[in-house]
């Protein structure tokens, strides 16, 4: 009898092992997932920003050329009436994009993908490697970091397709991604 019950808990020690690898596997995965989404959020966040900025530079110089060139009284007023229509069609993009809206709501999904995605890290460090927490106790924790990062997904704007695409041409490293790093090893 002494030796099945030794038998039994090396089979339950092999048992708890693979559920370990799989949860590895599991974690491995969001950790990957969970980067890249924050880096193409932050990427987004950027190109709202940029775009932004440029359009709020064109309408201020164009409105400084037409209220400078209405003060000198240098141009005709085909021209005035141009560069009146060029702000208001400047000013219209400005309303109807709302990049800065776009800018903010991309980054604070990025902040939230970010802080998200150190949770995760931690959990693989700490809990995913501690011998004295127990299989069910760390699929408990899992599930509970798996339901926030569901409920981050709900709440968080589209990602661009074409970020993505960029970011792999580049061939940009993103930090947390050891699933982009091994492709990248076995493909490079």
């Amino acid at each position: 009898m002494p030796e099945q019950q030794g038998t039994e808990i090396n089979e339950s020690k092999a048992f708890s092992a693979n559920h370990e690898a799989d949860l590895e596997q599991i974690v491995n995965t969001r950790i990957s997932d969970i980067a890249w989404t924050k880096s193409v959020l932050f990427k987004m966040a950027e190109k709202k920003e940029r775009y932004s900025k440029i359009n709020d530079a064109a309408i201020i110089l164009v409105t400084a050329v037409l209220t400078v060139s209405l003060i000198i009284e240098r141009l005709s007023l085909p021209t005035y009436t141009l560069l009146a229509v060029f702000a208001s069609i400047l000013s219209l993009i400005d309303i109807t994009s709302d990049w800065e809206r776009d800018y903010y709501q991309s980054l604070i999904a990025a902040e939230s993908y970010n802080s998200l995605l150190k949770k995760f890290e931690e959990y693989h460090a700490f809990t995913l490697k501690d011998e004295n927490i127990d299989i069910e106790e760390k699929k408990r924790r899992l599930r509970d970091l798996t339901d926030q990062h569901r409920q981050l997904n709900e709440t968080t704007p589209e990602t661009d397709d074409n970020i993505y695409q960029e970011l792999i041409e580049k061939d940009i490293d993103i930090a947390g991604d050891e699933t982009y790093n091994d492709l990248q090893n076995a493909t490079g």
